[in-house]
């Protein structure tokens, strides 16, 4: 008994539980949402909360929030909430990562019948109007199939090139330009390809992210750090 405490110790201290918010596919601790509107916290109900946001290179960031207010009569924000700096941040056990930083657009209500209204805030950052792919170094990720890779929808063209996107457990250390490794997949397919746009979709209970992925060239496997 004594021995097994050791090695109990022993490896916790060296391979401590650190893949919660790096494996794909495997359920994980309770999400945690901040919506944050001119650096003040927005209180709403965290059960009636969806966000999408959608990042791409060329053409920008957008962000939809839907929600309800906490106040007694429902969700009700108020126009001067357009042109306000809004950032939306998510993570597991308040390990906050930062998804979307920009500026509200418009602000729609909606009811379906009951006393409170849902609101939706549309927001958006402009984006720098070009691609910048990196071409050199090794991937930051790996993806692996059957492994971190909840979905995907890949294309093999006949120019030998893959494009295509890839569905993940939510996370917000993978951004447009970085480059991941695909290992595991079906022959041709593993490549190291560059992400050209990211969704994140959150609810109360998931968070999921969609990688859209584009080969820039081919070339052997290089190993990189395991998503």
């Amino acid at each position: 008994m004594k021995y097994l405490l050791m090695v109990l110790i022993f490896t916790t201290f060296l391979f401590p539980d650190d893949s919660r918010r790096l494996r794909a596919g495997s359920r994980v601790d309770q999400i945690d949402v901040r919506l944050m509107i001119d650096g003040k916290n927005l209180d709403v109900e965290p059960d009636e909360l969806v966000i999408s946001v959608t990042h791409d290179q060329a053409k920008g960031s957008q962000a939809e929030v839907r929600f309800r207010s906490k106040n007694s009569g429902g969700s009700n924000p108020e126009p001067a909430f357009i042109g306000s700096r809004i950032e939306i941040l998510a993570g597991y056990s308040q390990s906050y990562v930062s998804l979307f930083s920009g500026r509200v657009r418009a602000v729609n209500i909606s009811s379906g019948g009951s006393d409170q209204l849902a609101s939706m805030l549309k927001c958006r950052r402009p984006g720098s109007g070009k691609k910048s792919m990196a071409k050199t170094g090794k991937p930051l990720f790996e993806l692996i199939y059957g492994s971190n890779v909840d979905a995907l929808d890949l294309t093999y063209t006949r120019q030998g090139v893959i494009k295509g996107s890839l569905l993940i457990q939510g996370t917000g250390d993978i951004k447009p330009g970085h480059r991941l490794s695909l290992k595991g997949f079906p022959s041709g397919f593993n490549r190291k390809v560059t992400v050209i746009g990211t969704k994140h979709t959150l609810s109360p209970d998931s968070w999921t992210t969609r990688l859209t992925v584009k080969q820039i060239k081919a070339a052997s496997l290089e190993a990189g750090p395991e998503l």
